[in-house]
């Protein structure tokens, strides 16, 4: 049976806001070998990340709360080991809710 893996949501730097409290990072285990591919499925909008892991087996979430217009990026590493990125697809969804819209 392949070890237990650690999988870290790592939010310490998702906000500059002073007034977020919580940044305490998301963590799930996932047996998985040490070579072999692994599979996330990763959703972002404005204030929620969500990360689902091999068919979603295990899944993370978190609020971030983005305080600048440029808070557009996502980083994928490895600690402790080595990793490499076969494949990334992204799409740009249009808003439900637009920002600065008539509300009315």
């Amino acid at each position: 049976m392949p070890p237990l893996r650690e999988l870290v949501l790592d939010v310490t730097r998702s906000s500059t806001g002073s007034d977020v409290l919580n940044r305490e990072s998301q963590r799930c285990h996932v047996r998985h070998p040490a070579r072999g591919p692994l599979e996330l499925h990763v959703f972002i909008d404005r204030s929620v990340v969500e990360v689902f892991v091999n068919d979603g087996r295990c899944d993370l979430a978190k609020r971030i709360y983005p305080a600048r217009h440029d808070s557009v990026g996502v980083h994928v590493f490895a600690i402790g080991g080595s990793a490499t990125l076969r494949s990334l697809d992204a799409w740009q969804i249009g808003a439900v809710w637009p920002l600065g819209g008539d509300e009315s």
